[in-house]
């Protein structure tokens, strides 16, 4: 497969819509056939593992079409280098196609906020999945690395600065239900083991003990809150996380006017309303691979 026939391949491959597709196939032909010497030097670039955001920009421009549509064309033309990259590094398909439907996601949450609009403007974010710094399996991605933050015990574990973990994104990717989470837990874990236990780490406003205030006890997001044991959290009264729930034009200053469409939307906005208070937290849990379980 050429670059065009691979980036409609991986599309239809990771829940892009036919009308998305229909909607980038135009400008995915125009950046080849005007820009194609420099797609050449973004994907040496990706290669080397250089985030190439402002080319990306330039490279938009330069065959003259809408920037973000243009972002999204171009990276979907390189996810044919992105492939050989795994491949090179014996990453399996699954992971590859699992990680690129970021692509996708970013897409999605590119058009809520802007009406509808076809495109994607956070190829930063995306090139990390390309370069495969963050490989996505299941439902969430994750990064091997070594500890860096607050050292702490779970249950006579200890976890000291430099140790292993594997850290944990949260793509705004639908619901998380308790399946899909543990089944990508388990997937983490057998693909990073270093040893019979791994250590997860996650930093997220999800795991703010505010959650509790908000979301039901038999919700999904509060049972991912209940797999982890918080580390260190911190309060933060304009949480711009607030937009990952309200779209990128939520604002701490008109709390009234922010949406109700969706029971989320509604629970928080009362919880900010009566003067709650969002912010962040790093939480763990351990996960024995013996018993295929989750230690908090």
């Amino acid at each position: 497969m050429n670059r065009y026939e691979f980036a409609l391949h991986v599309a239809e491959n990771t829940g892009f819509t036919r009308e998305q597709i229909e909607g980038v196939k135009p400008v995915m032909q125009l950046v080849l056939d005007k820009a194609e010497d420099q797609l050449v030097t973004l994907e040496d670039a990706l290669a080397r593992y250089k985030d190439d955001h402002k080319q990306v920009i330039e490279m938009a421009e330069s065959v003259g079409v809408d920037r973000d549509l243009g972002m999204l064309a171009i990276s979907l033309l390189v996810t044919q280098k992105s492939h050989e990259i795994f491949m090179k590094e014996n990453i399996p398909e699954r992971v590859f196609m699992d990680s690129m439907k970021n692509i996708r996601v970013w897409t999605n949450t590119y058009a809520e906020n802007h009406d509808g609009k076809l495109g994607m403007n956070l190829y930063s974010f995306i090139h990390l999945n390309l370069r495969g710094t963050f490989l996505r399996h299941g439902r969430f991605e994750y990064c091997r690395m070594e500890h860096y933050q607050h050292e702490f015990e779970i249950q006579g574990h200890q976890v000291h600065k430099g140790d292993l973990i594997i850290d944990t994104h949260i793509p705004a990717d639908g619901p998380m239900r308790p399946e899909d989470m543990l089944e990508s837990f388990r997937l983490a874990h057998e693909y990073y083991k270093n040893g019979d236990i791994s250590v997860f780490i996650c930093h997220s406003w999800l795991l703010h003990p505010s959650i509790k205030e908000f979301c039901a006890p038999e919700s999904n997001m509060r049972k991912f809150f209940d797999y982890f044991h918080i580390v260190h959290c911190s309060d933060n009264p304009k949480c711009a996380d607030m937009k990952r729930v309200f779209g990128d034009s939520a604002s701490y200053d008109h709390l009234e006017d922010l949406p109700e469409r969706t029971s989320l939307q509604r629970s928080l906005k009362a919880y900010l309303l009566k003067g709650g208070v969002m912010g962040g937290a790093m939480g763990a849990f351990l996960y024995d691979g013996r018993t295929d379980t989750i230690i908090h």
